[in-house]
């Protein structure tokens, strides 16, 4: 969730303390760490200190703006005094060294080293804006680890060690086996040396688990003794803890196990991700519709993902876009999405192409719909079509949020354009709506996951309002691509649905 506290100061010599106490205040609420804390109050007293150092004019007013979501910080100064540029004098370090730590104008170069991004520009008004970033510091990740010892002491010791993991204990690696059956632990410690079941015969009976496969495995053993080793190897374990067990070493052994893991499980399901969505929303040429110029962005949610797109081009100088989104998170939405993109393929084969008949579109979700209800009538698919002309754009929506137009000077306005799920027994018969760009205006199309962050309405009004206002001052102060602003927008919230960006602009 974004939060946003804005603080307002008339220049005096004190500037610096005073706006440091306060930003102070504010941190106290923040996510930051504490030593990104004192980074952020010393970044406003050196900017601040600047200000009274070589502002000429000083300004008249100072504003600082904190914000933060859940992957990094933001603090936004602005002023009205002279323009700052990189020839400003620097102090010596003798009297920078001399003066009071929270007014001493360390210089720019020192700041921009403490964070993470750091740049000066200058707002429509001419006022300089100073914007810096600081990533937050990720908490340290809690593991649900099952631990297997017949000895009660160790087996005690073991889990205080791992604290504040989550530790499931057995003594028997028989009623361990029973309890995996049904559970997927993160990671699994066992002794080698126990009766009834020793350690490698209780590693070789979990292996027989299709869900557990990947899952890492550390044994516990007082034997240093290479055949054993070589034994243990065999069955694919991924580290030793000797005993006497200390508790750094466990632990180092256990980041450092739970760490290889999560690196090669992130690659491969980065790979497989990388290679669903060049399947289902394959990246277009910008120019793949004449008079438009198009861009896109997706993030998934799961491997793949629900969403997909697909460009075609008529024989008649029309272009379609086709965005679609199954409902749901697992793999089979990511399968479904792909089974019903090869459908819609078909469908323009077998649709006439003509931009001047309004019959077309509705013909292409009849028959979609009508696939729908025969084939899987339990999938909910939401569905938006249109169709390029160089003059206009013909938009059919079957139960999606509707896109928006952005036009030149930074207000949006979303399509008043709605329809019926496709599917659900019904079927689609409402006119398309037809959508007219000037030059330089846009359309904004996106899936639900680009607003619906959460579930609370309030969460969702605010998400709306901030990308309302990040499309405004983006175009007001032509401060750049506002695709990089929607990509920054993105990542300002984990990634609960599929996100699915297509941003066109009449040329």
């Amino acid at each position: 969730m974004n939060r946003i506290f804005s603080l307002s100061f008339t220049f005096k010599p004190e500037l610096p303390r005073v706006a440091r106490r306060s930003v102070e205040n504010v941190l106290m609420h923040s996510p930051l760490s504490l030593s990104q804390r004192n980074k952020v109050a010393l970044a406003v007293s050196e900017l601040t200190a600047n200000m009274i150092r070589h502002s000429n004019p000083k300004p008249e007013k100072v504003d600082i703006e904190c914000s933060w979501c859940d992957q990094h910080f933001n603090l936004k100064l602005r002023d009205n005094g002279s323009v700052y540029t990189a020839s400003h004098p620097l102090d010596t370090l003798e009297s920078l060294l001399e003066s009071e730590p929270d007014c001493s104008g360390y210089g720019m170069a020192l700041l921009e080293n403490q964070f993470d991004y750091f740049n000066h520009s200058l707002t429509p008004a001419g006022w300089n804006q100073w914007l810096l970033r600081l990533y937050l510091e990720q908490l340290q990740t809690r593991y649900r680890i099952l631990i297997v010892d017949d000895d009660a002491i160790q087996l005690q010791m073991l889990q205080m060690y791992l604290d504040p993991h989550e530790s499931i204990t057995f003594s028997s690696a028989i009623e361990a086996v029973d309890w995996l059956k049904h559970e997927q632990p993160d990671l699994i410690i066992s002794d080698i040396c126990m009766p009834d079941m020793d350690g490698l015969r209780f590693r070789e009976r979990i292996r027989e688990f299709k869900h557990l496969q990947l899952t890492p495995f550390i044994f516990i053993t007082g034997d240093s003794d290479e055949g054993l080793a070589r034994q243990a190897t065999d069955n694919d374990i991924d580290d030793f803890v000797l005993k006497p067990v200390t508790k750094s070493q466990v632990s180092h052994i256990t980041e450092r196990v739970m760490q290889r893991s999560q690196g090669l499980l992130s690659r491969a399901r980065a790979m497989i991700d990388q290679e669903l969505r060049h399947h289902l929303r394959k990246i277009p040429s910008e120019e793949i519709i004449p008079g438009y110029r198009v861009q896109t962005l997706s993030r998934s949610a799961t491997l793949g993902g629900g969403d997909y797109w697909l460009f075609e081009a008529s024989e008649k100088s029309v272009s379609h876009l086709v965005l679609g989104d199954v409902m749901g998170h697992d793999i089979s939405s990511c399968f479904m999405a792909g089974r019903q993109q090869g459908v819609i393929q078909t469908l323009f084969e077998t649709t006439t192409n003509s931009h001047s008949s309004l019959s077309q579109s509705q013909a292409f979700l009849t028959g979609f719909s009508h696939w729908l209800d025969k084939r899987h009538p339990d999938i909910l698919t939401t569905l938006q079509l249109f169709s390029f002309s160089h003059d206009s754009i013909l938009f059919q929506n079957a139960g999606a949020i509707p896109p928006w137009i952005i036009h030149t000077d930074g207000t949006c306005a979303s399509v008043p354009h709605t329809g019926p799920l496709p599917g659900m027994g019904g079927m689609t018969t409402d006119q398309p709506f037809e959508i007219v760009l000037n030059p330089g205006e846009q359309l904004l199309i996106f899936s639900d996951g680009l607003i619906e962050v959460d579930s609370r309405s309030h969460i969702q009004t605010e998400r709306i309002i901030n990308l309302l206002e990040m499309i405004r001052d983006m175009s007001l102060e032509n401060s750049g691509s506002l695709i990089d602003g929607l990509q920054e927008a993105v990542n300002c919230y984990p990634v609960n649905d599929d996100i699915s960006i297509i941003l066109i602009k009449k040329q």
